[in-house]
């Protein structure tokens, strides 16, 4: 490809995908249509198998919506494409918003019984459509911001640390609903926490 065009593209794909709105994204692919081409469906193909070779998850998920997104205008035109997203969007929100509820209630009474099964189980069985691959990321998210805030206090980070721990154990030994999810859920638990509970961030608990 034309070193030029790759040099032209890239800011341009950069743009589209940091714009923070759903119209502000549409009206940046009106006024760049070049961003519809094989040229720069190519460029961001090669953008994603860099960030899931590298387990990028913070950037891959985005750039495969993109790259959907740039597919559904090639196929059905901007118009249609971006009602579609709109809909989709308010719809997730709604999801996502009921999952984070569900999460913050289960680590809260974890934080109560800790590792009790009895109580906890009949919790994720009454909220079997949360369980799934979503909540990996929401947890991803939350966890990561929240113990990354300089304002959370290293008492705070334990206990969630502990809850989110915990959380992960039963999740992974939960029964119910779909057993890999319940797995894929519990790895993004014990990730976030050595990801972000590290020697160099709270030394204090590491000594």
């Amino acid at each position: 490809m034309n070193q030029e065009i790759i040099n032209q593209i890239i800011p341009q794909l950069q743009a589209f995908t940091t714009a923070e709105t759903i119209a502000g994204k549409k009206a940046y692919l009106q006024q760049h249509p070049d961003l519809l081409t094989d040229e720069s469906m190519q460029i961001l193909q090669y953008f994603i198998e860099q960030a899931k070779a590298k387990e990028y998850e913070r950037i891959y998920h985005p750039f495969v919506n993109h790259f959907n997104l740039l597919i559904a205008c090639r196929q059905v035109g901007l118009d249609q494409a971006f009602t579609k997203l709109a809909q989709d969007s308010s719809q997730v929100k709604e999801r996502n918003e009921s999952q984070f509820n569900f999460l913050i209630q289960a680590l809260q009474l974890i934080h109560k019984i800790r590792d009790n099964s009895q109580i906890i189980y009949p919790f994720f069985e009454a909220n079997l459509p949360h369980l799934n691959l979503a909540l990996t990321q929401i947890l991803n998210e939350w966890a990561t911001t929240t113990l990354s805030d300089p304002n959370t206090t290293p008492d705070q980070a334990e206990s969630i640390v502990n809850a989110i721990g915990n959380f992960s154990n039963l999740i992974r030994k939960f029964p119910l609903g779909n057993c890999a999810d319940n797995l894929e859920i519990a790895i993004a638990g014990y990730h976030v926490t050595l990801q972000v509970f590290t020697r160099e961030t709270f030394p204090q608990f590491w000594a």
